[in-house]
């Protein structure tokens, strides 16, 4: 897979959008917010079936159907600013790796680690559960692997929204980054 004479790619920000597009669709999201919005639903109109006949179980659902809509708008705000190429790119050291592994009912036999890359910033990059970097010809790796091939003392792109939480990450050794 990657040894020094292996010819580094060159990261754009069609494939940045390629990496970090599955974590902001639009499908994902409305399901996930419904299944919450159902849940909550369901369990408000209990507590107003059995023991509230006042108006505390609509304060609460109103208030939880703006924090769902807020998040929806949020993320969808995010979306967009990652499709206009909106977003921080940082070059930081790795300066830790770990492993979680799933217990209890966050067990998934098809992927029973989680996989955390830690910074020199103090950012953790938690490794999708999924082949990394599939537009890549030569780095298309899953999870683990992505894990195995990261060393501390690598140097990383770092792609962030506002700074805080990295999207997705690039490592030096692999990739270069298109300056335009």
């Amino acid at each position: 897979m990657y040894n020094e004479k292996t010819k580094k790619e060159t990261v754009t920000n069609e494939s940045i959008l390629q990496d970090v597009k599955p974590h902001f669709s639009v499908g994902r999201l409305l399901f996930i917010y419904f299944l919450c919005y159902l849940t909550i639903l369901l369990f408000l109109a209990f507590l107003k079936i059995f023991y509230f006949k006042g108006t505390i179980a609509y304060i609460a659902l109103g208030a939880f159907t703006a924090f769902v809509i807020y998040h929806f708008i949020q993320s969808r705000i995010n979306a967009a600013k990652i499709k206009r190429g909106q977003f921080l790119i940082v070059t930081e050291k790795l300066t830790g790796k770990r492993e979680r592994y799933k217990m209890g009912r966050n067990f998934n036999l098809m992927h029973p680690v989680d996989y955390f890359l830690t910074f020199n910033s103090g950012k953790e990059f938690q490794i999708f559960n999924m082949d990394n970097y599939k537009w890549s010809k030569n780095f298309c790796m899953p999870e683990k692997s992505f894990f195995r091939s990261s060393n501390v003392g690598d140097e990383f792109y770092i792609i962030t929204l506002n700074g805080v939480k990295p999207l997705c990450v690039y490592n030096k050794k692999f990739f270069e980054l298109n300056e335009k």
